[in-house]
This record gives structure tokens, sequence and C-alpha cells, in this order.
């Protein structure tokens, strides 16, 4: 059924539509776009704000009503030109709140545990949990290399990692 609600409120599968559009079905949910020509298709959210860091567009993922994981997209620093913004990946832990696990700024920074990553990637612990990163050789291959940090493609260190422990470095 397509029912045409007041405020401009469009309901599929449903006869009280809350939003824009309201989608529901007891078996499947899904949305298509297809073009039968040579081009793409694309989803675009635009919103006109005037802050530093307002939401633009955000996907919530929600499991049983309850918002467990959400992707969104906000405005940056330059309110003047607004022609930056910055990704924020959001999950939410088992009894906790949506919290920001990742973003990615408008200068292609990426930060994980950090809001405000200043290098290429910023990966900061703010818990007491063990391990930061973990790499694993499967051992389906020779290369005893699963570590490599290059400069100008020539090789700075390659191999084993180091680790520095209140200020003094060991090696692994």
């Amino acid at each position: 059924d397509l029912i045409l609600g007041g405020a401009a409120q469009i309901g599929i599968g449903t006869t009280a539509p809350d939003t824009s559009l309201t989608i529901v079905s007891s078996t499947s949910s899904k949305i298509r776009m297809e073009n039968t020509g040579n081009g793409g298709t694309t989803i675009t959210m635009d919103a006109d704000r005037s802050a530093e860091d307002g939401g633009i567009g955000s996907i919530v993922f929600k499991w049983n009503g309850t918002t467990v994981a959400q992707v969104a997209g906000s405005a940056g620093a330059d309110t003047g030109n607004k022609d930056d913004g910055k990704l924020n990946f959001s999950t939410t832990p088992s009894g906790g709140s949506l919290t920001e696990r990742m973003r990615i700024t408008d200068a292609g920074y990426v930060g994980i545990g950090s809001t405000a990553p200043s290098v290429l990637l910023d990966i900061t612990k703010n818990s007491d949990t063990l391990g930061i990163v973990k790499i694993v050789e499967d051992g389906s291959s020779n290369n005893q290399n699963t570590l490599t940090v290059t400069n100008n493609s020539s090789h700075v260190y390659a191999g084993a990692a180091s680790f520095s422990s209140n200020g003094q470095s060991r090696a692994l």
C-alpha cells in the first residue's frame, strides 16, 4: 500500500508514516535504484548548516529499534565556503551508548579512537583493554616482513617491530 499522510509524508507498507518516507515490511525492506543507461546512481544528503560539526546526513542502523551503529557526515570548520567535511563511524557497545570509533577528516586524516587526528593514521587507545594493533602472518607465505615502513620507496624499517614502554625502547 502507498499512503500519503499529512505534512508531505509517504508510507509504504504502513498507514501511519512518521517521516518523509517510511517503508515497513515484515519480510524484506529494501530500496533499489537502477540506472539502465551508461551511468551510476547517487544518494545525496544536503543540509543547510551554519555551524562547524553540524550534521549533514547519516545512515543509522537499528536492531529492534535500538541504534547499534551509524555512519554520519558532518560539516567541517570552513563555515564560510562550506566546502569541507568529515565522515564519522560509530558503534554501540553492549549496554552502552552510541560512540564514535573512527573519523576521516577533511584533510584525509583517519582517527581510530581519536576525534581529532593530526596525521594520516592516528590510533589512540582510551581504555585499559589489551592491544592496539595486531598483525598476524597466517603462515601461507615465506615472507617474514609483516610490518614495513617505507620512505620514498626505500625501506626504512622492515620485518621485526619495536615498541616503547615507560620511555624504554624494547625490541620484539
